[in-house]
C-alpha cells in the first residue's frame, strides 16, 4: 500500500504507483533540468539537481502530486564552449517531453505539470505542453510554467533583499544556484574556486546566440562568493512556494484545485 513517504516514481514499485494513482495520487509533474558547466565551483548535474529537488518541494505542497524522473540532459548549446557540457535540440526535448506526458496520462494521470529548472528549457517546455494538451483533449490538463524572465527575476528577488544586486544573484552559477546546492549536495560544492563572473544585465537572445563564454570565461554570470546552505534553503523555499502559486493560478481556470 503506498504511503505517500517516496514521491519519486522511479524510487516506488508499480504496485505502489498502481495504489498511489487508486488514492487521488492522478498529478504528476515532469521536469527539465541540464547536464551544463556551472562555473569552477558547482557540478554539471546543478540545474537537475535543484529541478528534482523544486519538484518535490511542489509536490508535497500540492498534495497528491508524484514527481516523474528528471530529464537531465536539456537545451545548453550557449554552455558547449565549456567541456563536459551536453545538449540536445529542442525538437528532441520536446518530443521526450510529449511522451512522458502521454505516458503518464496512459497510466491514469490526470493533471500534468510540466516545468524546467533551466533557462534554456522554458520555450520547448511551452511547446510540449501544447503538443501534449492537444494529443488528450479536453481532458486531462496539461499545464507549462514558461515564463523564462519571471522565473529567475522570482529566483534573485530574496538575493536583493539581502543586499545583493540580482546581478550578483545571477542567471548562471552565481550566488543563488550556488547557495541552494550548498544547502542540497555541499560535498559536490568547490567553494574554493568561487569567484566574481560577468555581472552586467544580459538578455537570454545575446546569451543564447552568442554562448556563456563570450561574456565570462569562467562560465559564471553573477558572484558566487557569500552563498551559504542556509540562504539557499530560503532560496528553494521561495522558489517552489512561486511555482505553486503560478501552477494553481493557471489551474484555477479549468475547476482544479489542490
Amino acid at each position: 500500500m503506498f504511503d505517500g513517504t517516496e514521491l519519486l516514481i522511479e524510487r516506488l514499485t508499480w504496485p505502489d504507483i498502481e495504489s498511489a494513482l487508486a488514492d487521488g495520487y492522478r498529478t504528476c509533474i515532469i521536469m527539465a533540468g541540464s547536464i551544463e558547466q556551472h562555473g569552477p565551483q558547482l557540478p554539471l548535474i546543478t540545474d537537475t539537481v535543484i529541478g528534482q529537488e523544486l519538484a518535490l518541494r511542489i509536490a508535497k505542497n500540492l498534495g497528491k502530486t508524484l514527481v516523474a524522473p528528471v530529464i537531465a540532459i536539456g537545451i545548453s548549446d550557449h554552455h558547449m564552449a565549456f567541456s563536459g557540457s551536453l545538449t540536445i535540440a529542442s525538437d528532441t526535448l520536446i518530443a521526450l517531453i510529449v511522451q512522458y506526458g502521454k505516458n503518464l496520462i496512459s497510466h491514469g494521470f490526470t493533471t500534468v505539470l510540466i516545468l524546467s529548472s533551466h533557462g534554456g528549457n522554458f520555450e520547448a517546455v511551452g511547446k510540449a505542453a501544447i503538443h501534449v494538451q492537444e494529443s488528450v483533449e479536453p481532458e486531462p490538463r496539461v499545464v507549462a510554467i514558461d515564463d523564462f524572465q519571471a522565473y529567475f527575476l522570482e529566483q534573485n528577488r530574496p538575493v536583493t533583499q539581502w543586499g545583493r544586486t540580482p546581478e550578483q544573484g545571477g542567471q548562471h552559477a552565481g550566488f543563488a544556484e550556488t547557495a541552494m546546492m550548498l544547502a542540497l549536495c555541499p560535498e559536490l560544492v568547490r567553494l574554493d574556486r568561487a569567484e566574481v563572473g560577468y555581472l552586467k544585465p544580459i538578455n537570454k537572445e545575446a546569451l543564447f546566440a552568442r554562448g556563456v563564454r563570450y561574456f565570462s570565461p569562467t562560465g559564471v554570470l553573477g558572484d558566487p562568493r557569500g552563498a551559504t546552505a542556509e540562504y539557499g534553503e530560503l532560496l528553494l523555499d521561495h522558489l517552489a512556494t512561486f511555482l505553486v502559486d503560478a501552477i494553481r493560478q493557471k489551474l484555477s481556470g479549468s475547476g482544479v484545485t489542490f
